[in-house]
């Protein structure tokens, strides 16, 4: 049974809510409901019901500051915002403090109940995870102190999780204890997560590296398809977050084919996080397919590499989501455990989000409103002291260098540094006919800052030296 609190300013819509919850196949009580911030905080302190479906705009504390108020308590329930009002700045905001779901009125059974299961799910996957804390003790018990009956008693110790996808099965029982045991000073504690997964927590000497540890171990796991490696810490309380960590290592590496990942923390990936934040927020007015469409082919590219995790991939697919949904578009925000279950790969993920996101923005837009037309008149208008390098210009538009690359050779007729160079070494001809400036004058003028490297190329394009060009057009265009 789902305990729920409900809160709303409008009494006929706390009544709505209510009559919905009870036709839903998924059991939930609702303990409690209040018309404005302060009642529902009051209720949340007494009740630490486990969902809080909250109106976004209240009397007293809005829907968003509450769930921060409720944070700072320490209590943890889940919270589905409902809104009148279709504004991304409120859904981008709910999406980053963890909101399960954003609901736009007018609401229905259906909208109510997906967001309900997904609810019902995040609880029982926490239930599981809770049920380890048991498992950790255990294993830091028996684990205390072994170094003290060796020859290494202050041996210095990490900690880590390893998740495991392997070939067999290990019995009906997720949860349950499977090995715990100590090889070559590595203490590790094996659970079932799944049918064919395994949580392995080590301890192990920081003499080791992550992957020395790992190659000793992976023989206890063979056939192994894939594994999720979380971060080193010295921190044995850490071991919930360890297990989120390589959680999300495994699933984005079967995400993208299997093989061994080692977890990176957001702010190691920060800034290319950020670019792609930034691109969907400038593509929010725009609904231009072409732009979406590189967009998410770039950002296929790097969850393919790797260079993206999945909860990462999650946080720029849900914050997309958020501003298209406050237009209208009504796109489904996900969670890890739905990216996992219902796509599997990043391949049928991508095939999804191109089919859902580019239906809805709408038909490619004429030639001069393309991302195209953009690049290639800027180019062609540009002067040619100015003409950027290609990684400046692919960064500049927000596309990788590659594709930018393969578009300009197309629409140019030949590599862009082949334009470039010509479009230069043709107003240099041009330049040398005026006999005021000098070669260097010239060479700098049309943005090559090494004399030798431009008369050089120069010659490589015209056949003779720029000194030796000039002489031949004076005696050319000079009367005799």
């Amino acid at each position: 049974m789902i305990t729920a609190v409900i809160a709303d300013d409008e009494k006929w819509v706390l009544r709505g809510i209510r009559q919905m919850l009870e036709q839903l196949e998924i059991p939930v009580q609702v303990v409690g409901t209040a018309e404005n911030g302060i009642e529902a905080t009051e209720l949340l302190l007494r009740l630490k019901p486990d969902l809080l479906i909250t109106d976004i705009q209240m009397p007293g504390i809005d829907g968003l500051n509450l769930m921060e108020k409720m944070r700072e308590c320490g209590i943890y329930s889940k919270v589905i915002f409902v809104s009148g009002y279709a504004e991304f700045e409120y859904a981008q905001r709910a999406c980053h403090l963890g909101a399960t779901d954003y609901l736009l009125k007018p609401l229905n059974r259906q909208k109510v109940g997906a967001a309900i299961e997904k609810v019902r799910q995040q609880l029982e996957q926490e239930k599981k995870d809770n049920g380890i804390e048991i498992f950790r003790q255990e294993f830091l018990l028996r684990t205390h102190g072994s170094w003290g009956e060796g020859s290494r008693p202050h041996t210095p110790c990490v900690y880590q999780c390893i998740e495991v996808e392997t070939g067999d099965a290990y019995g009906e029982n997720p949860g349950a204890a499977f090995d715990r045991t100590e090889q070559e000073e590595i203490f590790w504690f094996a659970l079932k997560r799944k049918k064919n997964r395994l949580a392995v927590f080590v301890k192990y000497p920081d003499r080791l590296s992550a992957k020395e540890m790992f190659d000793i171990l992976e023989p206890n796991f063979s056939p192994c398809l894939a594994a999720g490696v979380s971060c080193r810490t010295a921190d044995a309380e850490q071991m919930g977050r360890l297990l989120d960590e390589a959680n999300i290592a495994l699933i984005s590496s079967l995400f993208c084919g299997g093989g061994c990942l080692e977890y990176k923390e957001r702010g190691e990936n920060g800034e290319r996080i950020q670019k792609y934040l930034d691109r969907a927020g400038n593509l929010q007015e725009k609904k231009s397919r072409a732009e979406w469409s590189i967009l998410l082919e770039d950002l296929e590219k790097d969850t393919e590499k790797k260079r993206i995790f999945a909860d990462q991939l999650l946080l720029i697919y849900n914050h997309i989501v958020a501003g298209l949904n406050t237009a209208g578009f009504g796109l489904e925000y996900f969670n890890l455990t739905e990216l996992e279950e219902r796509f599997g790969t990043a391949n049928r993920f991508f095939s999804y989000v191109r089919k859902a996101v580019l239906e809805k923005t709408g038909q490619e837009e004429s030639a001069p409103g393309s991302l195209l037309y953009s690049i290639v008149m800027r180019v062609k208008a540009e002067n040619v002291r100015d003409l950027e390098a290609l990684g400046s210009l692919a960064e500049k538009f927000c596309v990788s260098s590659s594709y930018l690359s393969n578009l300009l050779r197309k629409e140019l007729g030949m590599p862009y540094s082949e334009y470039v160079t010509e479009k230069r070494i043709q107003k240099a001809r041009e330049l040398l006919l005026d006999s005021r400036l000098s070669v260097d004058e010239v060479a700098e003028q049309v943005g090559y800052k090494d004399y030798f490297y431009f008369c050089k190329v120069f010659k490589k394009c015209v056949g003779s030296s720029p000194s030796k060009y000039r002489r031949e057009m004076e005696e050319k265009l000079l009367p005799k």
